[in-house]
């Protein structure tokens, strides 16, 4: 239940970044990290950056000794995208929702990533977060529920 709720909170997190994103109120601090900081932030491996970078996730910003550098700009987009894909959305729907959202500042968040185009693969229709979570969340309510009274007719005071 613990980590239920953990998730839902990411998840959260994550779609008030996207708000924040669509509405052109992102942080403008001018802090930048190199890679090995952003992945020890974020704890995520080297790998997966450039993993997001090669699927058009995330594009970084380089010096001119060619260097990536990372801003808070970068660093929320990680956060979504680490959030998104711990609960399982796929690459598409992630990448959906980022194309999606360079171009018009007006769609739900939630409409966009649960709703996969009409050419993409199958497994794309299971994105459905928030949905999921609630009801995996309610689910393991149940669950508790029973034990507990499970518990009171077995071993009654």
């Amino acid at each position: 239940m613990a980590h239920l709720k953990q998730e839902y909170q990411l998840a959260l997190e994550a779609i008030q970044l996207v708000e924040q994103w669509l509405s052109g109120k992102e942080s403008s601090s001018n802090q930048t990290y190199t890679r090995s900081e952003v992945t020890q932030l974020l704890n995520l491996s080297p790998e997966i950056l450039r993993n997001w970078e090669r699927n058009g996730l995330l594009t970084v910003p380089r010096l001119p000794n060619g260097y990536r550098i990372y801003t808070e700009r970068e660093l929320n987009r990680m956060k979504i995208i680490r959030t998104l894909r711990a609960a399982h959305y796929s690459m598409n729907a992630i990448l959906r929702l980022i194309n999606t959202a360079e171009h018009s500042k007006e769609q739900s968040i939630k409409e966009i990533l649960d709703t996969p185009g009409e050419f993409e693969d199958i497994v794309t229709v299971t994105d459905r977060l928030i949905y999921s979570l609630e009801e995996a969340i309610d689910k393991a309510k149940e669950v508790i529920q029973l034990l507990e009274t499970k518990i009171m007719y077995d071993f009654p005071r």
